[in-house]
């Protein structure tokens, strides 16, 4: 995979914000965690605009949104990463900030 690819062709990683945001979304992957996609809710993790990462759960059959973000932030606390949560107007999603 080329440094600049994003995770198999998907999408450049022009700024170490985008680097970082393919790294969380490596490490939920790995970790077994479902990505959305057009037909199933999953993870989805985005550049914020002041330079840290939004990561929330989208709705999907069979997922318990709190336990999946609750099971997001147990993963990126344990690599080192800082996350505080209550992001989105309903309470849900995750403010992640890269301790690295």
């Amino acid at each position: 995979m080329n440094s600049q690819d994003g995770g198999g062709g998907r999408r450049p990683l022009e700024t170490e914000q985008d680097r970082q945001a393919e790294q969380v979304r490596a490490l939920l992957r790995a970790a077994g965690c479902a990505e959305f996609g057009e037909n199933h809710g999953g993870f989805v993790v985005e550049p914020g605009p002041d330079g840290e990462l939004l990561v929330a759960c989208s709705d999907g059959p069979g997922l318990d949104l709190a336990a999946e973000e609750q099971h997001y932030r147990h993963l990126l606390t344990t690599a080192g990463y800082s996350t505080s949560a209550g992001l989105l107007d309903d309470g849900s999603g995750l403010r992640v900030v890269s301790q690295h």
